[in-house]
């Protein structure tokens, strides 16, 4: 084994790495299942993506369509089927929750971790532990592994495809390169193409740069790994073609992936630097490693598992830079070989302020916000926005004390591992410093926030749901709300007697309808007359 791959931890007792070969997988898988799983369903679905895939599945269960997926009534071609049918098997047994829609990604996220743990404990050990850590306390991957939606489950599958490949390329057997082509039908089958572009072009880059133009051209001759990928992948493409024709070409295929590419969808247009500005922010509180890895990135060329990490993120950050769609989501699908990286050069800024500065910043700014929001709200402004401030000042003080607490608790874990030897201090500080961040997260920060933010979608369901007019939304897109409500609500032009589910900015619009409920931007409104059908 190179020596690279002692410069993050050359320095730690020998004890310590026994006891963390005993103990420490333990303590890891139980962080693991408290920042996947505690308060999964404490907080409600969020739109637009968690309320749109748990309409659909619930719907899938309502209608008994276990093809063809829709949303509102309408056909829904945005992701293939395979997040909704295993949505649908813990909510077919406990009902339509929260935790159960988003229990999949909660367990997919579980088996992305180990995919890094088993893959660095073979090629880089003593980096193994700091790496799975860190994917499960990085803001990013740790806000997708609680969402209802397909992004934990397709980047557990990239990581199993990019990590077999490299197996395979450098030890030649069979059953890793087959392992590769099941692990990308599988992702085929989550979200589509882009399951087999992350890796053709991580493995693309990653041989250009030896010289190896040709190679990957060879992995594409075995028959049992295109026999894996096509059990795997094509019999539910086939059925739906069969199904749809040219509704699914066009909706699926052409609209959420070619067009997504090539043009702006739903406005979300970036800049060529949009995911430099995204990078840190997803990868937050590791800020120091991430800038560690980027100072030696020259350097790591010259061993051959960091030059395939870093041509497999690096081959993600430019396609999506180049993509006239960009959301910050998409750079996670190239960030679990970037995660590897970051615990092989945690130790390479040395200064101790380093490691813990950006946790400590981001809890400060945590228990300024109510102050501020309160001094802006005394300051003036429109009568509209000093409303919402008044309506989220309580939820930012509820955030004070806990970021104060745990702004208190990385200081004292810091000045506890003063006197250890360096690169054990190091790593204490990285675990509290990524660590507290992440349990407050969980604990406090996603269940108020969220709850705060979608709290009148929740309102308006419930009120919806004791009525007996039919229910209509028109401008207006919260799919959570058909979720609570328990029903479709199509997207149509009202008629008389309808009640409309639409935003406050627009309610306007239906000069004669009456408000019969309101709460922040979400409105209910009832047409005059009796009930018409269209």
């Amino acid at each position: 084994m190179s020596s690279v791959y002692h410069l993050a931890g050359r320095s730690t007792p020998r004890l310590l790495d026994r006891a963390w070969a005993q103990r420490g997988g333990w303590l890891l898988a139980v962080y693991c299942g408290v920042v996947f799983f505690w308060k999964l369903g404490a907080a409600p679905l969020i739109d637009v993506d968690e309320g749109a895939f748990s309409e659909a599945t619930r719907e899938m269960l309502a209608g008994g369509d276990w093809l063809t997926t829709h949303l509102n009534g309408a056909l829904r071609f945005d992701k293939p089927i395979l997040t909704y049918w295993l949505q649908a098997l813990p909510v077919s047994i406990f009902g339509p929750q929260e935790w159960a829609f988003r229990l999949p990604s909660a367990l997919a996220a579980c088996g992305w971790a180990w995919l890094l743990h088993r893959f660095a404990s073979r090629h880089a050990r003593e980096a193994a532990p700091m790496a799975t850590f860190m994917l499960a306390s990085a803001l990013g991957p740790l806000l997708i592994a609680r969402a209802a939606t397909a992004d934990a489950l397709l980047n557990c599958f990239i990581a199993g495809s990019l990590f077999s490949l490299y197996s395979h390329l450098h030890e030649g057997r069979r059953r890793d390169l087959v392992a590769a082509f099941a692990w990308i039908g599988l992702g085929v089958l989550t979200k589509g193409p882009i399951a087999i572009a992350v890796p053709a072009l991580a493995v693309a880059a990653y041989c250009a740069s030896r010289g190896e133009w040709l190679r990957p051209f060879t992995l594409l001759r075995d028959p049992v790994a295109w026999l894996a990928f096509a059990v795997i992948a094509l019999p539910w493409y086939a059925l739906e073609l069969h199904a749809q024709g040219g509704r699914f070409i066009e909706g699926f295929f052409m609209k959420h992936n070619v067009h997504r590419f090539t043009t702006t969808m739903l406005g979300h247009g970036g800049r060529s630097w949009y995911y430099i500005a995204v990078l840190p922010l997803l990868v937050f509180p590791f800020l120091a490693p991430l800038a560690g890895a980027l100072l030696q990135i020259r350097a790591a060329f010259r061993d051959d598992l960091q030059r395939f990490l870093w041509c497999s993120f690096a081959s993600v950050f430019v396609f999506f830079s180049l993509s006239s769609t960009q959301l910050p989501h998409y750079l996670l699908y190239g960030m679990t070989p970037l995660f590897l990286l970051l615990a092989l050069y945690r130790g390479r800024l040395q200064h101790p302020l380093a490691l813990v500065t950006p946790a400590l910043a981001g809890m400060a700014l945590l228990a300024a916000s109510a102050p501020v929001a309160q001094r802006t709200r005394s300051g003036g402004g429109n009568e509209l926005g000093r409303a919402l401030l008044t309506d989220v000042i309580p939820v930012l003080q509820s955030f004070m004390w806990p970021a104060l607490m745990a702004a208190a608790a990385i200081v004292a874990a810091s000045l506890i591992a003063t006197r250890a030897a360096p690169a054990l201090r190091r790593d204490v500080q990285l675990y509290a410093a990524g660590g507290l961040p992440a349990l407050l997260m969980v604990a406090v920060l996603w269940p108020t926030g969220v709850s705060w933010f979608q709290g009148p979608v929740v309102a308006a369901a419930e009120f919806a749901r004791k009525t007996q007019a039919t229910v209509v939304q028109w401008n207006a897109n919260w799919p959570s709300f058909s979720v609570y409500r328990g029903e479709a609500t199509p997207a149509r032009p009202p008629f008389a007697g309808d009640l409309v589910l639409t935003r406050a900015d627009r309610v306007h619009e239906l000069p004669a309808a009456h408000v019969v409920f309101a709460r922040r931007e979400v409105v209910l409104a009832r047409m005059p007359g009796a009930k018409a059908t269209p």
